[in-house]
């Protein structure tokens, strides 16, 4: 897991069927960028680790879990 969120793994992107679905809404799911495994759309592991790499979510996250508070 430290891998795939440090970015030494990289899983192979989700792509949404586009013979049945508006473009507008096909590039837009495209530009997610989705992780796929085993076959489907993985959202458990979408962005994983994107609150170290944005400055205001981790404040955002620092406020809610504070060291030596009852949260």
């Amino acid at each position: 897991m430290k891998k795939l969120v440090a970015g030494d793994i990289i899983l192979p992107l989700w792509s949404p069927p586009s013979d049945i679905m508006n473009p507008e809404l096909v590039a837009h799911l495209t530009s997610l960028r989705i992780p796929l495994l085993k076959g489907k759309p993985n959202l458990l592991l979408h962005d994983l680790g994107r609150f170290s790499n944005d400055f205001l979510l981790e404040k955002r996250l620092s406020n809610i879990f504070m060291p030596n508070n009852h949260t």
